[in-house]
C-alpha cells in the first residue's frame, strides 16, 4: 500500500493527457454526414453571424448575433463564434472545436475523480483510491456515446465538460474553503447554465440539496455568516449572469428580455408532445451506446454500488446527489434521445472508478493488469451480449441480423474518424443537394423551404454552401439573417393541417421555395406538405422539378427524394 500513496495524480497529468487526446480526437474529425437541425438552426448560424461580425469588427452586430441565441443558451455559440473568428467558421472547424470540449470533459473526470477521493495536504490521494483519476478519465475516452456526440454540434459534450469541471470545484472548495475557489466554481456553474438550459438546472438542483446540508452544519457550528458568504460568492456569478440576459441583456433592452423570458419558458416546456419513448430504447442506449458492451455496464454498476459504502463522505454524497437528480428526471421524462444521458454519466463513472480502485487495491501487484482486463473487457466478442440484450429488450429482428450488427459497430465503436450522429444526410448526398439549389437560388430575393426535414434545416443549407463555394455572397445573406425560422414551413406543425390561407399568407413573403418530396429526407415522418404544394399550385404558383436524388440507406433499401422549385405567379 505504500506505492498507492506515492500516487499524486498531478491535475497536469491529466492535462497533458486530455490534449494529446484533443489534438489526435480533432484531427480525426469525420465529415460523413452534415449537421442536422437543432445544431445548425440553434447554434452554427449564430455561431457563423458572431464570426463574421467579429471579422469585420462589427462589436455590436457580433452583441446582437449573441443576443439572438435564445432556445440554445449563447454560451456555447459565442465560444464557436470566436474560434470561427480565429480561424474560419465552418462546419469542419466547429466540429473540431466540440472535439476539443470532449477533451476537456476527460481532464474534468481526471480532476472530479481526484475531488472525490479528497487528497491530503501533501496533495496525495488516500490509500485505496490512486487508480480512481485513471480509471474515471478511461471511462470517459472509451465512452463511444461521449466520443461520438463529441464531433456533432449537440450541446451534452460542452455541458459535461464544464459540468465536471462546475462539481470538482464544488467538492474542493468545500474542503479548502478559499473564497477564490468559490467565485471559480460559481463562475462555472453560470457556465453549465448558459450552455443548457435544462441540464443546468438539475446540475443547480443536486448541489443545492448538498448546500442546505452543508450550510445547516455550519449554522451548528456558529459559523452562519461564513456560509452566507459562501452561498453569495457561489451565486454570484450566476445571479448576475441571469439578470444581465433575463432582465437587461446590454446592449439590447426590455423588448429583448422578455423574448429571453419566453423562449425560456417554452423550451423547458418542449418535447411532452412528442409521445412517449419506450423504456427498452432508454436500455438499449444504456448497454450499447453509452459502454462499449453491456457486460461494462455491468460492472461500473457494481464497482458504483460498492463506493457507496462510504456515502458518509462529502465527495462520494456530492457525486451520489447530482446522479440521482440530473439522472432520474431524464429516465421519466417521456421523450428520450440517446444524448440525454450524457450530463449524468460522468458522474456514475466516477463512482465506478473510485470502487473499481479500491477493488483494485486489494489486489496488489495484479492491480494494474486487472484494471486493464476491466476497462478492455467491452471490447471482446462485444456483439455477443449485445445481441442478447436486444433479445432480451424484443428489439432483435432474425432478418436484419447483418444490419443490427453493423448498428451496433458503429455505436460502440471509440475511433476518432468514426461515423457521427448527426441526423445528416450523407455527405455526397448533402453535395449534390448543394449543387442542385446553387443553380436554382437566385442571386438576389428572399428563399424559403416548404416542410424541409430536420436532416437539412436553412441553416445547413447555408453553410453547405459556404463550404464548397466559399464566400458566396447567398450563403453570407441567409447565415446573417435573425428569420431563419420564419423561412422554414416544417412538417412539425401541429395537427390539424394548417388552413389554405396560413400557407399563402407565409408563402407570400418569398421569390422561391423549395420542396422535397418525401419532404423527410432521413426518417419515415408523416408527410402532409403535398397538400400544402398542391394549395400553392392552384393559387398560380409554378412547380419545377430540379432533380432526383437516389442513395442507399443503412438498411440496404434505395431512398429516392424529388428536390422542388416554386415560383410566386408573375
Amino acid at each position: 500500500m505504500a506505492m498507492e500513496r506515492g500516487w499524486s495524480w498531478s491535475p497536469w497529468t491529466g492535462a497533458l493527457a486530455a490534449f494529446l487526446l484533443g489534438l489526435l480526437a480533432s484531427l480525426g474529425v469525420s465529415m460523413e454526414r452534415t449537421m442536422g437541425w437543432d445544431e445548425a438552426m440553434h447554434l452554427a448560424a449564430p455561431a457563423v453571424q458572431i464570426a463574421e461580425a467579429l471579422r469585420e469588427g462589427e462589436l455590436d452586430e457580433a452583441a446582437v448575433a449573441v443576443l439572438s441565441c435564445e432556445r440554445y443558451p449563447p454560451l456555447v455559440p459565442a465560444i464557436h463564434g470566436l474560434v470561427g473568428a480565429a480561424f474560419e467558421p465552418t462546419e469542419l472547424v466547429m466540429r473540431r472545436t466540440q472535439r476539443w470540449f470532449w477533451a476537456l470533459g476527460a481532464l474534468g473526470m481526471f480532476l472530479l475523480a481526484r475531488a472525490v477521493c479528497g487528497r491530503d495536504p501533501d496533495d496525495e490521494l488516500p490509500p485505496g483510491v490512486g487508480g480512481a483519476p485513471a480509471i474515471a478519465f478511461a471511462l470517459w475516452v472509451l465512452c463511444p456515446m461521449a466520443l461520438a456526440f463529441g464531433g456533432t454540434l449537440f450541446l451534452e459534450v460542452p455541458f459535461t465538460a464544464l459540468g465536471t469541471l462546475a462539481v470538482a470545484g464544488w467538492i474542493t472548495r468545500a474542503r479548502r474553503s478559499r473564497p477564490g475557489l468559490e467565485l471559480g466554481t460559481g463562475v462555472l456553474l453560470a457556465a453549465c447554465l448558459f450552455t443548457k438550459w435544462n441540464y443546468g438546472l438539475l446540475l443547480g438542483a443536486g448541489l443545492a440539496v448538498d448546500l442546505v446540508l452543508e450550510v445547516v452544519a455550519r449554522v451548528r457550528v456558529q459559523d452562519g455568516r461564513g456560509a452566507a458568504a459562501s452561498v453569495l460568492r457561489l451565486g454570484l456569478p450566476t445571479a448576475l449572469a441571469c439578470a444581465w440576459w433575463f432582465l437587461l441583456p446590454w446592449p439590447a433592452g426590455a423588448e429583448t428580455a422578455a423574448s429571453h423570458r419566453a423562449a425560456f419558458a417554452s423550451f423547458l416546456g418542449g418535447n411532452l408532445e412528442l409521445g412517449v419513448t419506450p423504456r427498452q430504447l432508454r436500455w438499449f442506449d444504456w448497454t450499447t451506446f453509452l459502454v462499449p458492451s453491456p457486460r461494462v455496464l455491468v460492472w461500473v454498476v457494481v464497482a458504483a454500488l460498492l463506493a457507496l459504502r462510504a456515502v458518509g463522505d462529502r465527495g462520494i454524497r456530492v457525486a451520489l446527489l447530482v446522479l440521482l437528480v440530473s439522472g432520474l428526471p431524464v429516465w421519466r421524462h417521456p421523450f428520450h434521445l440517446d444524448r440525454f444521458l450524457l450530463p449524468a454519466a460522468p458522474f456514475l463513472f466516477v463512482l465506478a472508478a473510485v470502487g473499481a480502485s479500491r477493488f483494485l487495491a486489494r489486489l496488489g501487484g495484479v492491480r494494474v493488469a486487472v484494471g486493464v482486463l476491466l476497462l478492455g473487457s467491452g471490447f471482446v466478442a462485444p456483439a455477443a451480449d449485445s445481441m442478447a440484450v436486444l433479445h432480451a429488450l424484443s428489439l432483435a429482428n432474425p432478418a436484419a441480423r447483418d444490419y443490427q450488427l453493423a448498428v451496433l459497430e458503429e455505436r460502440r465503436s471509440v475511433a476518432f474518424d468514426r461515423p457521427l450522429p448527426t441526423n445528416g444526410l450523407p455527405r455526397a448526398v448533402h453535395d449534390e443537394l448543394i449543387e442542385v439549389l446553387a443553380e436554382s437560388w437566385p442571386e438576389s430575393g428572399r428563399v424559403g423551404w416548404l416542410g424541409l426535414s430536420q436532416a437539412f434545416p436553412p441553416a445547413a443549407w447555408g453553410v453547405g454552401l459556404e463550404a464548397l463555394h466559399p464566400g458566396d455572397a447567398r450563403a453570407r445573406a441567409l447565415l446573417a439573417a435573425r428569420d431563419l425560422d420564419q423561412r422554414l414551413f416544417t412538417l412539425d406543425q401541429a395537427d390539424p393541417e394548417p388552413p389554405a390561407e396560413e400557407v399563402l399568407s407565409w408563402a407570400q413573403g418569398f421569390d422561391l421555395l423549395w420542396a422535397t418530396d418525401p419532404p423527410d429526407l432521413t426518417t419515415g415522418r408523416r408527410a402532409w406538405i403535398a397538400r400544402e404544394r398542391a394549395v400553392l399550385v392552384e393559387a398560380g404558383w409554378r412547380e419545377q422539378e430540379l432533380a432526383v436524388l437516389r442513395w442507399i440507406r443503412a438498411t440496404g433499401a434505395e431512398r429516392v427524394v424529388r428536390v422542388l422549385a416554386l415560383t410566386p405567379p408573375r
